[in-house]
This record gives C-alpha cells, structure tokens and sequence, in this order.
C-alpha cells in the first residue's frame, strides 16, 4: 500500500530492463556489427530521486488510465483536486491531508491517495465505478497504525459520486500485526477530483 515502495519497485523494475535491453543490444553474435532487420523495443523509465519527497505535479494520459495528481497548493482551492471532509475516528483531519492524487485505472476502478504534509500519514480510497458505485479497498496509515476495510466492511461502505465530486463512509480495522488489532475505525471522505 504504500505509494513511495510502488514507484521505487517500478522505477527499479524499469531501470533493469533497460539495462537488460542495452546489455542484450551489445552482446549479439554478428561480430560487432549491431545493425539488424529488427526494431528495438520501446523502454520507458521514470526517474526517481532520493530526495523526491512530495511528488510534483502531475498530469499523464497512458494505456492504463488518467493521473491528477495535485500538491498542497492545488488542494488548497487552486486548478486540483481537493479535501472537503476527512473525519477518521472521530477526528477531523481534512486540514492536515493536503496532498490530494486521484486516479482512474482503466474505465471500471478509480483511485483516491490523500497524504499529510510531511507524507508521512496516508489515506488511500479505491472504488469500482460501474453501474453502482461500491468500495473496493479502504486504508488509512496514521500515526504508525495500518488500518485496513475487510471485505464485510467493503461491502457496508457507501460510495456517493456526484460529477467529480466522491464521497465515501466506512469503517477499517486496524493490521492483524498490529497489538490493537481488531479495533474499528469510522471514515468519513469527500473529496473533489479534477
């Protein structure tokens, strides 16, 4: 569940086969002449920095869906995305989730990642969007606590979608590796994606 883990994993896997690719490239048996009748194939690679600790803004358009991805300023009321309502366990955090990504992942699922300033609390929403809306996954890491939905609480989240506008309530329990495992957690979300 974790976004920076995902993108370190990618950027790596991507770099690798790059590396394979251009070490295969050189390595042929035509006695050095590396010219051949064949297309090389088409390496893609993102570049990810340590110090990259917020992600920029970002808008891409790729095979597998839509990316808006919006900083501080844009949740704030700019051009992005932003937070309405962030009620988890009674508290209201909308103000310190201002790091706002929201994502389509092909036509039927879509995706919402919430983050604090210092990236270091997370909130990820995901949702099936066909005919009638539903949870497909609830997770919230907050205060060194994994809270996750099991699917009895998937099943009881209710999904409201009103243009670019989604709204989300369930509850989540804390990680089984956790010593509170099993405590309940209520989440309250409504967030604006454009």
């Amino acid at each position: 569940m974790n976004i920076r883990t995902t993108r370190r994993r990618t950027a790596a896997a991507a770099l690798g086969i790059a590396v394979v690719g251009a070490l295969a490239a050189c390595s042929d048996d035509n006695g050095g002449d590396n010219a051949s009748d064949t297309t090389a194939p088409e390496t893609v690679t993102e570049t990810v920095t340590a110090d990259q600790g917020t992600p920029s803004d970002t808008t891409s358009d790729n095979a597998t869906g839509t990316e808006t991805q919006t900083s501080e300023n844009n949740a704030a009321g700019g051009d992005g995305g932003s937070v309405a309502t962030l009620v988890f366990d009674g508290t209201d955090l909308a103000s310190q989730f201002t790091n706002v990504q929201c994502r389509e992942d092909g036509s039927d699922e879509f995706e919402i990642d919430l983050w604090n300033d210092d990236r270091t609390d997370h909130v990820e929403v995901d949702l099936d969007v066909r005919d009638q809306p539903r949870v497909d996954g609830l997770g919230v890491d907050r205060e060194g606590k994994e809270w996750e939905s099991t699917d009895a609480q998937e099943r009881d989240a209710t999904v409201e979608i009103d243009g670019d506008t989604y709204r989300v309530n369930g509850q989540l329990e804390v990680d089984d590796d956790h010593p509170d495992a099993g405590d309940v957690a209520d989440l309250e979300l409504e967030v604006s994606c454009v």
